[in-house]
């Protein structure tokens, strides 16, 4: 999928969790007005993921599929203990 290209069923999609939400929540407005669909980088090499060190004192991890914003401080704590 490209960055011009939508989900399928992203409307579909977005109307249940809109039917979901209002069985116990209400607002002023129930339009949603923007979307975002993630496009995650992918190694074509078999590696799972990547770690480099451009320079002393500078990590680059890539690979959480997703889950950085969830990983990331945690990940980021145990790649520093292991240095």
């Amino acid at each position: 999928m490209d960055s011009t290209q939508e989900a399928v069923g992203e409307a579909s999609i977005n109307q249940l969790i809109l039917d979901y939400l209002q069985t116990f929540a209400r607002f002023k407005s129930n339009t949603i007005t923007a979307t975002w669909n993630g496009v995650y980088a992918k190694l074509t090499n078999g590696e799972s993921h990547l770690f480099e060190s451009p320079e002393p004192g500078v990590y680059i991890f890539n690979g959480l599929g997703g889950a950085g914003m969830t990983l990331s401080f945690g990940l980021a704590e145990e790649i520093i203990a292991g240095l």
